[in-house]
């Protein structure tokens, strides 16, 4: 994947060549960093600049930015590699999460499919599909098991969320995402899911459930982060976890003498 990016002098070439725009080395490497290398946000922010005559790099944060990406990755990626709408579907849920792979949005589908009395059809060769054609797609392993967006993209497609997905159903598949890390062992994003979906009692059952682990190794800067994710007012409420937070403070003041 790293072979893919884009480098600076080729960011130079390609806006002579797309746009007859001349850049500096500096303005390149400052696209290089904001877009990771990546073609597709490289040609929105070369678009951008083209399009305002004005040698610095579109802020993206503003109102204006945002809309001008949605507006762009709708015609450039979403619409104009006239992608089916169960990929497109599919690219919404994943999108949910900083990371994925097939058999999160596969318990995604089957629980959906399940809500709606409808059969689920194709979600592994949609999948496969929608990884081969996908430009903004990085792989994160070796064996192309886990995958992320580029960040550029993900926020563009979580805006995209309430158009296809109620309050309810987006809550429904971050506690899915929550059961489904937590059974891998990343329980930091298993409680993060778990309060994005509003479900802050297994938020903090996922700790009660695992503070042992955590305590018979004696890593209590770990579990401190997992305790850290939550509101304090949960930890005082739960006399497990007032028991995993006295642990962690007596641990951490013993390493600290």
């Amino acid at each position: 994947m790293a072979n893919l990016k884009f480098t600076g002098p080729e960011i130079q070439g390609l806006a002579r060549n797309l746009y007859d725009l001349p850049l500096d080395k500096e303005l390149s490497e400052k696209i290089f960093e904001s877009t990771e290398g990546w073609i597709i946000g490289i040609r929105f922010l070369l678009k951008e600049l083209a399009a305002n005559k004005a040698l610095q790099i579109p802020i993206i944060s503003s109102h204006r930015g945002q809309q001008n990406l949605v507006n762009f990755l709708k015609e450039e990626i979403l619409l104009g590699q006239q992608s089916s709408s169960s990929l497109q579907k599919l690219a919404i849920q994943a999108a949910l999460f900083d990371r994925f792979n097939l058999e999160l949005i596969l318990k995604i589908n089957r629980k959906e499919a399940e809500e709606l009395g409808v059969e689920t059809e194709n979600i592994g060769q949609d999948f496969f599909q929608f990884i081969e054609q996908s430009l903004f797609i990085i792989p994160l392993d070796e064996d192309k098991t886990w995958f992320r967006f580029h960040h550029l993209i993900q926020e563009t497609l979580q805006g995209l969320v309430v158009k296809h997905y109620s309050k309810q159903q987006v809550r429904l598949f971050y506690r899915i995402g929550s059961g489904y890390f937590e059974l891998r062992g990343f329980l930091r994003e298993a409680i993060n899911y778990a309060r994005k979906g509003d479900d802050l009692d297994n938020a903090v059952e996922i700790i009660e459930r695992n503070r042992y682990y955590y305590q018979d190794r004696d890593q209590a800067v770990e579990l401190k982060a997992l305790l850290d994710i939550l509101p304090s007012g949960a930890i005082e409420k739960s006399a497990s976890l007032l028991l995993a937070r006295a642990f962690v403070l007596e641990a951490l003041s013993q390493f600290e003498q």
